[in-house]
């Protein structure tokens, strides 16, 4: 979304101006197209340009001097402006590699904790087939875990992710094109396991809760293992 900003210039040289409106969001010049960094985006009012013009006229300004406080007035209208929030996907991955972390990964850290816990969690259930025989996939269809359908879509074995491994927080915080999140190989590498498995007396109440006042069943059961709770 577009927005405005009051910034007070302050140059090397001593000039002062205060108020300055900047605006981010309103106008993008493609033939002069570079990085949001670099002022892509912004646009600043036109009296300011001809007072810093004028003073650099007179001598009273250095042009260098007057780049490079408009430079660093970037630098502080980047987050005030949430720049970020409209960089390439491309962009902040590579940024995110460089730096070892971004804003990105950090907004969704919690999430991805829980989600390690959580695949953590259906990992070990599947591993105690006696004690969780059913499971449930995405699309709420019942079946049991010797079920083909279990077999065939669940990982071989299972990662177990640090949640400060900062590799894997990224490929969870920035999914986009760069690594192709629903493909089974970027699912595998981060620990994705699609079935819950539930006990004979959770599965009885998970089949009630998903169940309508009318009879209506919101999950299917699979016709090839026929599970009965």
């Amino acid at each position: 979304m577009p927005s405005n900003h009051m910034v007070d210039l302050r140059t090397e040289s001593g000039m002062r101006l205060d108020d300055v409106c900047f605006s981010f969001g309103v106008t993008y010049a493609s033939a002069r197209k570079r990085g949001f960094r670099e002022g892509y985006g912004f646009s600043i009012e036109l009296p300011a340009v001809l007072d810093l013009l004028d003073a650099v006229a007179k001598g009273d300004l250095k042009a260098s001097s007057a780049r490079e406080e408009l430079l660093e007035v970037l630098h502080v209208l980047y987050d005030e402006a949430e720049c970020h929030d409209f960089e390439s996907p491309e962009d902040k991955f590579s940024w995110c590699v460089r730096d070892g972390g971004c804003s990105t990964c950090a907004a969704r850290r919690e999430e991805f904790t829980h989600h390690l816990a959580t695949m953590s969690e259906r990992w070990r259930r599947w591993t105690l087939p006696e004690h969780f025989p059913f499971a449930v996939g995405n699309s709420n269809g019942l079946h049991t875990v010797g079920c083909g359908v279990v077999r065939r879509d669940m990982p071989v074995e299972f990662p177990d992710h640090n949640p400060n491994d900062a590799e894997v927080l990224r490929a969870f915080a920035h999914p986009g094109d760069l690594y192709a999140p629903r493909s089974r190989g970027m699912e595998r590498f981060l620990g994705n396991v699609p079935f819950q498995f539930m006990s004979a007396e959770e599965t009885r109440a998970w089949m009630a809760e998903n169940t309508g006042p009318k009879g209506g069943r919101y999950y299917k059961r699979c016709r090839s293992c026929a599970p009965a709770p």
